[in-house]
C-alpha cells in the first residue's frame, strides 16, 4: 500500500515463538459460522447480509462469497468478513456498539460505510469503498465513536459535479486509527462559462474535527485538485489531512501530498480571475494539534501561485515534529497456516518488543500520544533494534484461533534514553 516511501536498511530478522497461547475474548471468541452466498451455493445460509446480520449472535462469524450484496446495519458484537469479489451496493451502517465489545467488517467493496454513536470497538479491515457514478456520499462517515481502526482500507470518493470535491473519510467528535492505508480527496469541479455554476475546491484525504483524536501509520493520503475556470478564479487543491476542533493527531511514516490548485482564467495567484493555490499535506485549525515523524510531506502546485508549504495553520493550529521519531508496526503476512509476519520500526539502539492480544484498549482521548491499544496476552522481546532501525517477527497462531477471529498486535520501543515509545496497533482476522 505504502508505494514509494523507503524503509530503513539493513533488515534484521528474529522468529518468535512458534505457538502463541491467547486468551479468549469476552467478544468476537468462538462463536457460529454463517454463510452468505448471493447465488445460493453448496453450505449457504443466506443470500444476503442483512439476513445473516439479523440471526447471528454475539461472537459469531459472518463470511460471505463473491457477489453483489444490499447495504447492512451492523449494531452486534460479531464478525463480517468477506472475500474478493464481495461488494455492497449502497450503505453499510455499524452503530451502538456497546462499550467493552467490539465488531469487525473485513474484505468487503463498500459505497459507502457510515460508523456511528460506537462506544465499543469497530475494525475495518480491507476495506474499498470507490463509489461509481455521481455520489455525493462520502466513503467513510465516523462519528461519535470511541475507538475506530482502519487497517489495510482504500477510500476515494466518486466525482461530484458541479462543487467542490468530496473528501474520502471523514471524522466528528472520534478517536480514529488509519494503518497502511490510501485516502484521497476527489478534485473539485470546474466549469465552461456558465453562470449556473462555480468550480470547487479540491477534497481533503482526512479530515477531522470536533475534539477528534487521530493516529495515522504508514499510510498514503492525498488531497484533490481544485478546479479549473475558464471565466473566473481557479479553486485551491484541498489538504492531505485537515484537523480542526481542537482535535490531536499523530502522523508517522507516511506520505501526505496536498492537491494542486486550479487554473484561473487569467493567470496570476487568487484575485478574481487567478489561480487556486495548493493544498497542505496537513493543515491545522482552531486550535488542532499534529505531531509528526518520519514524513514525505508535499504541498500542492499552484501555477502561478508556485508551490504550496507541506503545513499550514491558522487561529490556534499546531503542527510539531516530534522529538523523538514514533515507532510503527506494520502486518506483511498472514497465511491460512496461521503464519503472521510482522515489522517493527524505531530508532536505532532501542528495545523491542511486540504482543498479541484479543482485547482492544480504548485510545485515551484528546491526545497526540499513542498509549496502551490492547492487552498482552503474549508478549515477545525482539531486542535492540540494528541501525537500520526494523526488525521482522515471524510467528505462528495456534489453532484455538479460528479463521475469521479478531487478533491485535501492538510494539513498544525503549529508547537509548529511557523514553517509551507505543506504536500504532494492527488489527487483523486471520484466513
Amino acid at each position: 500500500m505504502l508505494s514509494g516511501f523507503t524503509v530503513p536498511s539493513p533488515l534484521r530478522s528474529l522468529t518468535v515463538a512458534a505457538l502463541l497461547v491467547l486468551a479468549p475474548s469476552s467478544a468476537l471468541a468462538g462463536g457460529a459460522e454463517w454463510i452468505v452466498d448471493a447465488s445460493g451455493g453448496p453450505g449457504f445460509d443466506f443470500t444476503d447480509i442483512p439476513s445473516a446480520i439479523a440471526v447471528a449472535q454475539q461472537n459469531d462469524r459472518v463470511f460471505v462469497r463473491p457477489g453483489t450484496y444490499s447495504g447492512f446495519v451492523l449494531n452486534k458484537s460479531i464478525v463480517v468478513r468477506g472475500v474478493a469479489g464481495a461488494r455492497v451496493n449502497g450503505v453499510a451502517r455499524i452503530q451502538d456498539i456497546a462499550a467493552n465489545t467490539r465488531c469487525a467488517v473485513s474484505t468487503l467493496e463498500i459505497d459507502t460505510l457510515v460508523v456511528t454513536g460506537c462506544s465499543g470497538g469497530v475494525v475495518l479491515e480491507q476495506i474499498k469503498s470507490w463509489p461509481s457514478g455521481a455520489n455525493d456520499s462520502l466513503p467513510l462517515v465516523v462519528q461519535n465513536s470511541a475507538d475506530v481502526r482502519m487497517v489495510e482500507c482504500d477510500f476515494e470518493p466518486a466525482y461530484w459535479p458541479d462543487g467542490a470535491g468530496l473528501s474520502a473519510v471523514s471524522v466528528s467528535a472520534s478517536a480514529l486509527e488509519v494503518v497502511n492505508s490510501s485516502l484521497r480527496g476527489q478534485h473539485g469541479d470546474g466549469f465552461d462559462f456558465s453562470p449556473a455554476f462555480s468550480p470547487g475546491r479540491g477534497g481533503a484525504g482526512l479530515i477531522a474535527q470536533s475534539s477528534s483524536t487521530i493516529s495515522i501509520a504508514l499510510s498514503e493520503l492525498a488531497g484533490g485538485g481544485g478546479g479549473w475556470a475558464d471565466f473566473g478564479k481557479g479553486q485551491d487543491g484541498g489538504a492531505a489531512f485537515e484537523l480542526s476542533g481542537s482535535g490531536r493527531a499523530r502522523v508517522a511514516a507516511s506520505i501526505l501530498s496536498g492537491g494542486n490548485g486550479g487554473a484561473g482564467s487569467f493567470g496570476g495567484c487568487g484575485g478574481t480571475f487567478g489561480d487556486g493555490r495548493g493544498g497542505a499535506a496537513i493543515r491545522c485549525t482552531t486550535l488542532g494539534l499534529a505531531r509528526h515523524s518520519a514524513l514525505a510531506a508535499t504541498g500542492g502546485f499552484g501555477f502561478d501561485c508556485g508551490q504550496a508549504a507541506p503545513f499550514s495553520t491558522a487561529t490556534g493550529g499546531q503542527i510539531l515534529l516530534a522529538a523523538t521519531a514514533s515507532p510503527t508496526l506494520d502486518l506483511l503476512n498472514t497465511n491460512a497456516a496461521g503464519a503472521v509476519t510482522l515489522r517493527v520500526r524505531g530508532p536505532a539502539n532501542s528495545t523491542a518488543r511486540v504482543w498479541l492480544g484479543r482485547t482492544m484498549v480504548t485510545p485515551t482521548p484528546n491526545t497526540d500520544v499513542v498509549g496502551l491499544l490492547t492487552n498482552r496476552a503474549r508478549i515477545q522481546n525482539l531486542g535492540t533494534l540494528p541501525a537500520g532501525g526494523q526488525v521482522d517477527a515471524f510467528f505462528t497462531l495456534p489453532g484455538s484461533v479460528d479463521t475469521g477471529e479478531l487478533v491485535i498486535a501492538q510494539a513498544d520501543v525503549l529508547t537509548s534514553t529511557g523514553e517509551l515509545l507505543y506504536s500504532n496497533s494492527v488489527c487483523f482476522t486471520p484466513p
